[in-house]
């Protein structure tokens, strides 16, 4: 393959690193005449040097993933976060740079549609639920484990779960991701089972075998997800992650282009005033100190809609304005 650029990635892109950051780098490559005339081309690879993927990454973990330019042109066209990133990377992100790479920012606003601020919206939503979905099911888990815990130190491992049918029953009504469902086999009648965080065990197994599973389950927690589970099912990093994506956004929709380090002042202090909103029981979009941001009509700065009667507005300074939802603009030829 031949590599067409590498770049610096994550929070040392964004400015918002500390001592104990991790390192990512991103990357994009052509593959091999060999692979496309095969179709043998990955979309990417990646190489991580953090074997216990469990564990929280520190500041000597490295990440790398590089993107074949057709899967990353793909990416673009959909409006991914992570592609619209390396679009805008400045200079001095760069590892390594080709003539290709260079001619493809130079043209990047060709590439660029008001229709991709819905990308940076979906990422901000899966952010603030990523691991706090995860969390709250971490807390079944473990809860589910200390219930059959305690029948085991009764009834033993062999006991079947259709002995406990209404202690599930009022689990299942305290704790969300557990619940009693009915299964039709295709080969005979319709079966019991408990579920849990989507594991499901007919009430015809013994306890001992569904605790071994469930604890195979919880084991397989990350630390991200161990974390959230001890703040109220929130994790805080991954808001902080939101909080940013929705400062680009904005900076997409106003200025037609992303810069980096972010130029917010508040960029650095992201993940601190998060946690500030946290400890203060005050809602995200709570300003402590600070006053109320004026409407329009009332001679604040104005915010460029995203969608007209269903269709991205055009930014000036885009070439033919943004036309189409997720479609690129232009093509890579000359001017």
């Amino acid at each position: 393959m031949k590599q067409i650029a590498r770049m610096t990635f994550g929070s040392h892109l964004y400015g918002t690193n500390t001592p104990a950051s991790d390192r990512d780098f991103k990357g994009v490559h052509l593959p091999s005449a060999r692979e496309m005339l095969l179709h043998q081309t990955q979309g990417s690879f990646s190489e991580r040097t953090k074997e216990d993927r469990t564990a929280k990454n520190t500041a000597d973990d490295i990440d790398f993933e590089s993107f074949a330019l057709h899967k990353w042109f793909g990416m673009l066209a959909k409006g991914d976060a992570n592609a619209l990133e390396m679009l805008f990377a400045p200079r001095d992100a760069l590892l390594f740079w080709s003539e290709e790479w260079l001619a493809i920012q130079e043209r990047r606003d060709r590439f660029v549609s008001l229709s991709f601020v819905e990308g940076f919206v979906s990422y901000m939503k899966r952010q603030a639920a990523k691991y706090g979905i995860k969390g709250s099911r971490m807390g079944t888990v473990r809860a589910a484990l200390a219930l059959i815990d305690g029948w085991i130190s009764v009834y033993g491992k062999e006991r079947k779960l259709v002995f406990f049918q209404e202690a599930i029953e009022a689990f299942s009504e305290a704790n969300a991701h557990s619940g009693i469902i009915s299964i039709k086999h295709p080969n005979g009648p319709e079966q019991l089972h408990w579920e849990v965080v989507g594991r499901k065990f007919p009430l015809g197994v013994h306890v001992g075998e569904v605790r071994r599973v469930l604890q195979s389950v919880f084991d397989n927690y990350g630390a991200r997800t161990r974390a959230a589970e001890q703040s109220d099912g929130v994790d805080w990093k991954a808001m902080s992650h939101a909080i940013r994506v929705g400062g680009q956004a904005l900076e997409l929709m106003r200025e037609g282009t992303l810069t980096f380090p972010r130029a917010d002042p508040e960029a650095p202090r992201w993940r601190e005033r998060v946690l500030r909103l946290r400890l203060a029981g005050q809602p995200l979009g709570h300003r402590p100190g600070g006053r109320r941001q004026p409407s329009p009509q009332e001679g604040g700065r104005p915010h460029r809609r995203v969608l007209e009667q269903g269709r991205p507005v055009p930014v000036p300074g885009l070439p033919g304005g943004a036309h189409g939802p997720a479609l690129l603009l232009g093509r890579l030829t000359s001017p």
